[in-house]
């Protein structure tokens, strides 16, 4: 029962506090800090869940978006054309740690519909090496990756560039590339006719720009024969893309380029990891001012139940149930508003884009626009593992706070306050 006391008596307290009308302007001081100390650990941890979910969601997105388009790593030959790559790329398959690798062909030009132009990256891969764009082929709209082949005219465009040029699937384009000529002399570019055979649906800036087509149509395009631009690696780690690709340059045994995705879109995740962090030390000083807001509230509390204090001690009561008592009270305080604060914060998360889809239709602008951040929403993932280490934060911090005003409260003299 000894046990069960503090506890028992800190919820006395509580309920005294907030749930009865008293008429005394000290009692309710006293109700009011305690109850804007609360609303601010639950806001604060709420505000903690939501930005650590969609800093969580946004570096999901850049690992299952562009990553899967982008290549974690490039090998080009500073001498063109590049013939000998079927050797290499079977050198560089048999490296631990690489997934897989294939060629592709990369050349800049306009496509045209009508009197619309925009430019593009026109991209030729080999739509036969399964493994490498199983990720790819999930973004493309319809899942008719299978059907993607050579010498059938066909290309697939990013929705963003689809959209900027009326353009829908089976729509007929021109593109115009250049002329590729070994003597470099200048010839008129070439006009290609083609279908869009599908959409890529990325949501992110390379739907603005970026089209592919089969790897045998682009070195016919382009007159390359049988060579090609470069070779595309992907890695099981992406963060060790560039001790990957260095090693898999060095088996070419050749003097080549070598490109990572860091080098790229490296800024994306630098900034995803800054923005948490400020997140963190932001949210962080939130909760321990609205935790240390509790030993006013306790201290005021203490204040007003002297008298109750010294009847305590009076009828035996030691100094450790006295202050356990007032420990209780503030972690009770920081338990209501941890559990609170998590609860509205994962229910937030969950809906996190259908409330900023609703907040962009009310307010009637874009406010994630996809030519300036790689995504055109705002994500979401909760990890549990923060939910839990802020709980245990907030925990631990409304202890601290509580340990001062308790050790006070113990030291009362009843005497003093019975005379």
């Amino acid at each position: 029962m000894y046990l069960w006391l503090p506890l028992l008596f800190s919820v006395r307290f509580i309920y005294r506090q907030q749930c009865k009308y008293n008429k005394n302007i000290r009692s309710s001081l006293i109700s009011l800090s305690s109850i804007i100390s609360t609303t601010g650990i639950i806001i604060g941890v709420a505000a903690l869940i939501i930005g650590l979910s969609a800093m969580h969601g946004f570096e999901r997105e850049l690992n299952n978006r562009i990553l899967a388009v982008v290549p974690h790593g490039t090998i080009e030959p500073v001498n063109q054309p590049f013939r000998n790559w079927k050797k290499m790329i079977s050198k560089i398959n048999d490296i631990p740690g690489i997934i897989s690798a294939m060629p592709y062909i990369t050349v800049n030009g306009l496509i045209e519909n009508g009197i619309k132009i925009r430019m593009l990256q026109l991209k030729g891969i080999d739509p036969n090496i399964n493994l490498f764009l199983k990720s790819l082929g999930s973004v493309i709209t319809n899942n008719v990756w299978s059907k993607f082949r050579d010498n059938n005219k066909q290309i697939i465009l990013g929705t963003a560039l689809a959209k900027s040029l009326n353009l829908k699937e089976g729509s007929w384009i021109t593109i115009v590339i250049p002329n590729n000529n070994t003597h470099h002399q200048l010839k008129q570019a070439q006009r290609i006719r083609l279908h869009v055979f599908a959409l890529l649906q990325l949501n992110n800036i390379l739907d603005n720009n970026l089209a592919l087509i089969p790897l045998k149509d682009a070195q016919t395009y382009l007159k390359m024969g049988t060579s090609i631009s470069g070779i595309e690696i992907k890695v099981t780690d992406p963060f060790k893309a560039e001790l990957l690709v260095n090693t898999a340059a060095e088996a070419t045994h050749c003097y080549v380029y070598v490109h990572h995705w860091m080098n790229t879109y490296g800024y994306m995740y630098h900034d995803v990891q800054i923005i948490r962090s400020t997140i963190y030390l932001a949210m962080f000083l939130v909760i321990i001012v609205a935790c240390f807001n509790v030993i006013s509230t306790l201290m005021m509390t203490v204040k007003e139940k002297s008298s109750d204090i010294a009847i305590l001690r009076s009828l035996g009561a030691k100094n450790a149930l006295i202050s356990a008592i007032f420990i209780c009270y503030g972690l009770l305080a920081g338990l209501f508003g941890s559990i609170s604060g998590i609860c509205i914060g994962i229910i937030v998360s969950f809906k996190l884009t259908s409330i900023m889809h609703l907040f962009e239709y009310v307010i009637g602008f874009h406010l994630l626009n996809p030519s300036i951040y790689f995504i055109d929403f705002l994500p979401s993932e909760v990890h549990w593992i923060d939910i839990c280490s802020v709980f245990l934060v907030v925990v631990v911090l409304s202890l601290v706070a509580s340990c001062y005003p308790a050790w006070r409260a113990s030291r009362i003299d009843p005497a003093c306050i019975l005379k």
